[in-house]
């Protein structure tokens, strides 16, 4: 197996036992452009830059990498993040010395960068990618996931040889499966293959069953609960609310304003805070228009779990939080999760300006005033924003100055959105101009920049 972004999420103290687990299996895991070497809580603990089996006597090399924005959107402490391409490179010509014919990689870096590592790293005959969650595909799928290219996805390289790219959805939907014939030289000749179904029409294992069964009502119990509803879809499927404005995220940023809106405040206040921004990777799915919203509906969808925190700053460190948030904005196959979603906030980019000088309009909203209306942001202002300890705690990428002050009150987000669910339903959240985005760029065009080697040009 190979390692992504989300094993880092709790840091390498969250890391360290995974990888004790999985050594205790007898899985190897491998991850090549990773060195765990100056993290002391990792001491011990194998990540292998590569592994070589040997299959009907031809050597098989396997190498693997995370992406690069692992170093950003989670905590990898002292951890070395490696530049994909050359560390991969290095060791594909390593394992090449060695004799070995056939090369495969794992990797957590996307789609949209795959066929980058493909092409530049010749030794590398099948990729099994990961991140993006994308649906390759041969003809038409009995389901209606949406198909993003071939399966495999062909990269003819330069010196003639070919590479091949697999992935499969998530969620263990499907099962991957290919089958590729080598010639004697150890290059692809012909393949064939097509991601799996696993539905019900194969057996589940018994042994399995068994060890679960304890547990399967207690979670049906609690999963079945029902918190809500909504006559409206909340959407965010495809990652969309990485892409513009969403209503599902409206939903819960207006959860954390109206939350902390009916706390205590002074005489002349009505909220403590003024606003509340969350990144837009918060949500993983889209809520049903549905008469009745389960805690299984709202788990799928928002399956994170963070405390809440309020964010004391000026206005000045306010609007380095929105440049940030669209500083490497994509419309690719793995769109940007520090994209904020906003409540009691109104912003404005132009992506076809510099990185750190998109935001061309901010507003929020009053908080000492009998009826609170959208006012400019001023640089010199301190505002008081809601958010989580996710984005607080540097997430995402997310940086402050040493005057930014942090609060909380322990409270986590679920303990917030799902009364909210419960109070305000049927939902009926809309979408309302709250981020309006000037020079959108076109499909798989990016404004990122962050990968030099990557780098793509407006049209």
């Amino acid at each position: 197996v190979c390692l992504g972004n989300h094993e880092f999420d709790d840091g390498p103290a969250g890391l360290a036992p995974f990888l004790g687990n999985m050594s205790k299996a007898g899985i190897k895991v491998v991850t090549t452009n990773v060195d765990t070497s100056n993290e002391p809580l990792l001491e011990g603990k194998e990540v292998l830059r590569s592994h070589v089996f040997c299959v009907k006597g031809t050597k098989v090399g396997v190498i693997g990498a995370v992406t690069e924005e692992t170093r950003t959107i989670a905590t990898p402490g002292k951890v070395d993040i490696q530049d994909v391409i050359p560390s991969l490179k290095e060791e594909a010509e390593k394992l090449t010395n060695q004799g070995v014919k056939i090369i495969v990689a794992i990797t957590h870096t996307g789609y949209d960068v795959d066929p980058y590592i493909v092409d530049n790293v010749t030794g590398i005959d099948i990729l099994v990618g990961g991140h993006t969650n994308t649906f390759l595909y041969n003809g038409k799928p009995s389901t209606k996931d949406k198909v993003e290219g071939n399966y495999p996805t062909e990269v003819n390289r330069a010196d003639g040889s070919k590479g091949l790219i697999v992935q499969d959805f998530w969620f263990a939907k499907y099962l991957g499966f290919i089958q590729v014939t080598f010639n004697s030289e150890g290059k692809v000749k012909s393949w064939t293959g097509n991601p799996i179904l696993v539905n019900h029409s194969y057996e589940e294992d018994e042994c399995m069953k068994q060890v679960l069964e304890p547990y399967r009502a207690i979670v049906n119990e609690a999963g079945s609960r029902p918190i809500g509803s909504s006559k409206v879809l909340l959407s965010a499927d495809n990652k969309t609310c990485r892409l513009h404005e969403c209503n599902m995220m409206n939903m819960v940023t207006d959860s954390f304003l109206a939350y902390y809106a009916d706390q205590d405040s002074s005489d002349d206040m009505w909220s403590n805070v003024a606003a509340a921004v969350v990144n837009s990777g918060f949500a993983r799915s889209s809520l049903p228009k549905s008469d009745n919203l389960t805690m299984f509906d709202i788990m799928r969808a928002l399956p994170y779990e963070s405390s809440l925190v309020v964010l004391t700053m000026t206005g000045a460190d306010l609007r380095k939080m929105f440049e940030h948030s669209v500083a490497n904005f994509t419309v690719s196959a793995d769109p940007r999760g520090e994209f904020l979603a906003v409540s009691g906030i109104r912003v404005e980019y132009d992506l076809k300006n510099e990185a750190g000088a998109r935001v061309v309009k901010l507003k929020i909203l009053c908080t000492k005033c009998v009826v609170p209306v959208y006012e400019d942001v001023k640089n010199e202002e301190t505002y008081r924003i809601a958010t989580t300890s996710y984005i607080a705690n540097g997430g995402d990428g997310f940086k402050y100055g040493e005057k930014v002050t942090k609060e909380t009150k322990g409270v986590v987000d679920s303990e917030v959105y799902l009364p909210y669910i419960q109070k305000m339903s049927p939902l009926k959240t809309p979408v309302e101009g709250r981020i309006i985005i000037h020079n959108y760029p076109k499909v798989n065009v990016s404004c990122r920049s962050d990968l030099d080697w990557k780098r793509e040009i407006w049209v």
